[in-house]
């Protein structure tokens, strides 16, 4: 007589190996700089191509690591508290949603979601004028993502000249371009908007831009090299 076996549950395990933009972009940065540095200075379409490409970079390595510092903000703030409290059910489950909410966020969202998670605005953390410069380049990303028409509005009233862009929301962007001096040469840009606006010029500002916000948002949200070694060390 056979004997029938045991029904055994299964053990599942699941183990989790997950890699961020930030971690392979800034090397894909330099080496398209290095490329693009080999390029005739004339050959301004492959010029502006590269340059594009830095401008999408640059925005994905940033909500990569906004993502990462809030998930590891968290990581810490949930340790200290189970240190003092019982954690609950609801606790770790709005945790979990949150850390979602955190994934799927974009830069506008990930402003808010700054204040919602340490109860002070990241314009409170981050200088008034580091904080315009980022939104210059998200908003820079967007031309591209979305793929807008730029149009230069030349207007002449009373003797007086007025430039503007259209669509008018990007108008912002145009004139902190013109305010950072990284637009000067408007009989060329009148031609071809896009050539003056990703220049290697604005390209090399806002790398030092992102390299800025890099480290000041570090220092703020107290991120050490013992939690995290990778996003520590970040740097363009």
């Amino acid at each position: 007589m056979c004997k029938r076996k045991k029904n055994t549950m299964n053990e599942i395990r699941i183990k989790e190996h997950y890699n961020s933009p930030y971690l392979f972009l800034p090397d894909s940065i330099r080496w398209i700089i290095k490329q693009r540095n080999e390029i005739d200075i004339t050959d301004l379409d492959k010029l502006e191509g590269l340059n594009c490409s830095i401008i999408l970079s640059l925005t994905s390595i940033i909500e990569s690591f906004n993502k990462e510092l809030m998930n590891n903000w968290i990581i810490g703030y949930f340790k200290i508290y189970q240190q003092t409290y019982d954690i609950d059910f609801l606790l770790e489950r709005l945790t979990d949603e949150l850390k979602i909410e955190i994934e799927l966020s974009e830069w506008n969202k990930q402003k808010k979601l700054f204040q919602k998670i340490t109860n002070d605005e990241l314009s409170n953390i981050i200088p008034n004028d580091l904080m315009k410069s980022m939104d210059a380049l998200f908003s820079f990303r967007n031309i591209l993502t979305h793929g807008n028409k730029l149009s230069l509005i030349e207007t002449k009233f009373n003797g007086k000249t007025d430039l503007r862009l259209e669509p008018v929301k990007f108008n912002t962007l145009f004139n902190f371009l013109r305010e950072k001096k990284l637009i000067e040469n408007l009989t060329n840009t009148k031609e071809n908007i896009f050539n003056d606006m990703f220049s290697n010029k604005t390209i090399t500002f806002f790398i030092e831009i992102v390299n800025e916000y890099l480290e000041k948002a570090k220092i703020s949200f107290g991120l050490n090299e013992e939690l995290n070694k990778e996003l520590y060390n970040l740097k363009i």
